[in-house]
C-alpha cells in the first residue's frame, strides 16, 4: 500500500517534494532521506509537511521524531567512500505483506527493491540479496514470506517466486509455477577406479598411553537480567537512542523484565501503536488496550493487533523471551527486549481494589447496627478519630475537628467533594436490552454515567433531567467516542455507503465521488455534521477521516460525491480512490440508549447542600436484532 506526503526540506523551506511511504505518517515528523532533491542546494532532512497524490518511493535511513530538523543537521553523516554496485528489482508487495502460502502463478511487481545481482539466475539460495536503498544498508525485512520479483526499474510481471528472511536473506527460490529451483541436476556420479590393496604391514609395539590431562572447566553462559522490571503503571515516551527512536517505559530504555502481574503502559501515541509478538503464548501472556488501530502481520510473520492509549499486558507465567513492535515504524528498540524473570522482577500481587473510585484513593467506611453492615465510603481519611459525648470528632494535621456540626455537607478538611453512589439493573441479565431513561424519586436532579456489556459512555448531565409530579426523568444519550472504536462499529449508527470512485483533497476539504452507473447511492440518512470512515483493502482497518460539510447530488449531470472537512481532531488523509465509505451519526443525537444485559450506572450530586435520593428507575426494552 503507498501513502503520498509532502516533504519540506529542514534547510529550505520554501524547497517541497512529493514522496510515497510505505506506512501512513505523522505532520512534523523529521526523516534523513539521501538523494531527494538533487542540484537544489539543501541537505537531505526532510520534515512532513502536507499529503500529496503522487510522488517518488522514499524509505528513510534515520528517524529523528517530532520537529527532530535540528538533531537531523547536527552532524551530517558521511557519504560512503566506496558505495556499493546496486541493481533495482520489482516486488508484488512491500516488506512483511509477502504471501505466507507459496503462490503458483506471477503477478504484477510494482514495488522497487535493490540488490546485489542483476538476474535471476545469479540469486544463491541461502544468500542476502536485497536490501530496501541503493546504498545496500537497509536489508529488506521479508518476515519468512513469498514475493514474486523480476529484475529492472519498471513495474512488471514476476519470474520467479523467492522466500525471503528478515535480514533480506533468499532461502529458497521457485519458477511461476511454484517448483523449486534453488538446486540444479543432480551429477551423474563418476566411477571410482579400483584401488589396489597394500600388502598388511608387521605389526608396531605401540606406545604406552600417556595419563589423561585434565581439562579446563568451560564456563557457564551468560543469562541475560532485566535491567529494568515493569512496574503496575509505566509512562510511555520516545527517544533517539543509537538513530533509532524507541519505546521507553518508566523514563529508562534497557532490557525490560517482568514477573507475573498486570502492567498497564500509560498513554501509548497513536503514531505509534504498539503490539507484544505473543503467537503461540497466548495463555501466558496477553495484552489489550484502549483503542485499536486494527490488525496486520507482524515483523515475525504472525498477526497481531496494535493498540495506543493505555494498554494492559496480563502475565501468568513464564513467557521467555518476547519482542513487541510499532503498527508504523517495526520494532522500535523493542526486538527480543522483554524478559520474564521473577527473580530480578518480583511477581506483582493483584491490586486491592476499594468498592468505588481509584484504587489509590483511602477511604473511611461506617459501619451501621440497623443493616449490619458497612453501607457508607467516605472521602475523608483522617490521622485519628474518636467519639466522645454524642459527637464525633477527627484529627489531620495537627487540627481537631468535630463532625455534623453545620449544615454544609461533603466539606472534610476544607475540601469540598461530591456525593456519588454505583448500582446496577440486571433484571433478566440473560436478555438483550435497550436501557432508555433515566428516572430520579429524588428533590434534586444527579448526573448519571452508564455502562453496559456491550457500550460504555452513556451519560445524562443533572441539566437535562425534567421534573414531573415530584420525580426527575431524562432519556439516556450515548456519547461515543472520536475516532469511533471498533467495538462501536455493530451499532445501528454506523452504516455504510460503497466503494470511491475517486477522491480530491483542496486544502481542509476532501471531496469523495461516488459511481454514478452502476449507482453506488448515497442515501437520505446521511447528514451534514456526520462523521466519515474508510477503510483500504481487505478492510480490516478503519480509519476517520473527517466530518460531512456539503452532499452533492445531481445524476443528470454526473455529480454523486460529498465534501468532509479532513481538518477535525484524529482525521486522517484517506490514502487511496476507491476505499471503502461509511458513516456514523451524532451519537448523542441520535441515541437509543444503552444496549446491553445489565446497566452499570452511577449518579453523581454536587449539591454541598442535605439531598434526599429515595429511588432509580429506568425504562427498559427488550432488543429485538
Amino acid at each position: 500500500m503507498a501513502f503520498y506526503y509532502q516533504l519540506q526540506s529542514c534547510d529550505n523551506a520554501s524547497v517541497i517534494v512529493d514522496a510515497q511511504f510505505q506506512a501512513q505518517q505523522t505532520f512534523n515528523y523529521v526523516f534523513l532521506i539521501y538523494g531527494l532533491a538533487p542540484g537544489q542546494g539543501v541537505g537531505n532532512c526532510w520534515r512532513v509537511y502536507g499529503t500529496a497524490n503522487s510522488g517518488q518511493f522514499v524509505y528513510p535511513a534515520a528517524d529523528y521524531g517530532l520537529n527532530g530538523c535540528s538533531s537531523c543537521n547536527a552532524p551530517t553523516p558521511a557519504p560512503s567512500a566506496t558505495p556499493p554496485t546496486s541493481y533495482s528489482w520489482q516486488f508484488n508487495a512491500v516488506q512483511g505483506n509477502g504471501s505466507q502460502v507459496k503462490p503458483t502463478s506471477c503477478v504484477n511487481c510494482p514495488v522497487t527493491v535493490w540488490s546485489d545481482v542483476q538476474t535471476e539466475s545469479a540469486i544463491v539460495c541461502g544468500t542476502k540479496h536485497f536490501w530496501l536503498d541503493s546504498n545496500l544498508t537497509l536489508p529488506f525485512i521479508g518476515s519468512n514470506q513469498y514475493y514474486n520479483a523480476v529484475p529492472g526499474v519498471s513495474p512488471a510481471t514476476g519470474e520467479a517466486t523467492f522466500l525471503i528472511a528478515n535480514d533480506g536473506t533468499v532461502t529458497d527460490k521457485f519458477d511461476c509455477a511454484g517448483n523449486n529451483v534453488c538446486l540444479g541436476p543432480v551429477p551423474t556420479p563418476v566411477p571410482t577406479a579400483p584401488v589396489p590393496t597394500a600388502p598388511i604391514p608387521t605389526p608396531v609395539p605401540t606406545a604406552p598411553i600417556p595419563t589423561p590431562v585434565p581439562t579446563a572447566p568451560v564456563p557457564a553462559p551468560v543469562v541475560a537480567v532485566p535491567d529494568y522490571c515493569l512496574s503496575s503503571t509505566n509512562s510511555v515516551t520516545f527517544e533517539v537512542l543509537g538513530g533509532v527512536n524507541k519505546y521507553v517505559f518508566g523514563g529508562n530504555y534497557g532490557l525490560y523484565g517482568s514477573g507475573t502481574g498486570v502492567f498497564v503502559l500509560d498513554s501509548v501515541s497513536s503514531s505509534h501503536p504498539i503490539a507484544f509478538q505473543n503467537f503461540g503464548i497466548t495463555s501466558l501472556l496477553q495484552y489489550d488496550g484502549q483503542y485499536s488501530v486494527g490488525t496486520k502481520t507482524g515483523l515475525d510473520g504472525n498477526v497481531y493487533e496494535y493498540f495506543y492509549g493505555d494498554v494492559t499486558v496480563t502475565v501468568t507465567g513464564d513467557y521467555g523471551r518476547i519482542s513487541y513492535e510499532c503498527y508504523n515504524h517495526g520494532y522500535m528498540g523493542g526486538q527480543n527486549n522483554l524478559l520474564f524473570d521473577n527473580v530480578a522482577c518480583p511477581n506483582l500481587q493483584p491490586p486491592v481494589i476499594p468498592p468505588q473510585g481509584d484504587p489509590s484513593l483511602q477511604y473511611t467506611l461506617s459501619y451501621s447496627d440497623g443493616v449490619k453492615g458497612w453501607p457508607s465510603f467516605y472521602s475523608y481519611f483522617p490521622d485519628w478519630m474518636l467519639g466522645m459525648n454524642n459527637y464525633f470528632y477527627s484529627f489531620k494535621a495537627g487540627n481537631m475537628y468535630r463532625h455534623n456540626t453545620n449544615s454544609l455537607r461533603n466539606n472534610y478538611y476544607d475540601v469540598q467533594y461530591n456525593s456519588t453512589l454505583t448500582s446496577v439493573f440486571n433484571q433478566m441479565p440473560l436478555e438483550n436490552k435497550l436501557f432508555k431513561t433515566i428516572n430520579l424519586e429524588s428533590d434534586k436532579a444527579w448526573s448519571v454515567s452508564l455502562d453496559s456489556d456491550i457500550q460504555t459512555g452513556a451519560s445524562i448531565d443533572s441539566t437535562w433531567f425534567e421534573k414531573k409530579e415530584g420525580a426527575w426523568f431524562a432519556f439516556i444519550r450515548n456519547n461515543g467516542t472520536q475516532p469511533a472504536q471498533t467495538k462501536e462499529y455493530p451499532m445501528r449508527s454506523v452504516n455504510g455507503i460503497g466503494r470511491s470512485t475517486s477522491v480530491s483533497v483542496v486544502g481542509t476539504s476532501t471531496t469523495i465521488n461516488f459511481a454514478t452507473n452502476p449507482l453506488i447511492a448515497i442515501g437520505s440518512d446521511l447528514s451534514v455534521g456526520d462523521i466519515i470512515y474508510f477503510a483500504p483493502p481487505p478492510y480490516s482497518a478503519v480509519e476517520m477521516a473527517g466530518q460531512v460539510t456539503a452532499i452533492n447530488i445531481d445524476l443528470q449531470n454526473n455529480t454523486n460525491n460529498i465534501v468532509i472537512d479532513n481538518s477535525i481532531s484524529g482525521a486522517v488523509a484517506i490514502s487511496l480512490q476507491d476505499g471503502f465509505i461509511m458513516y456514523i451519526k451524532n451519537q448523542q443525537a441520535e441515541s437509543n440508549g444503552v444496549l446491553g444485559h445489565y446497566c452499570l450506572f452511577t449518579i453523581t450530586n454536587t449539591d454541598s447542600t442535605a439531598t434526599e435520593l429515595f429511588a432509580v428507575e429506568s425504562e427498559v426494552m427488550k432488543s429485538y436484532p
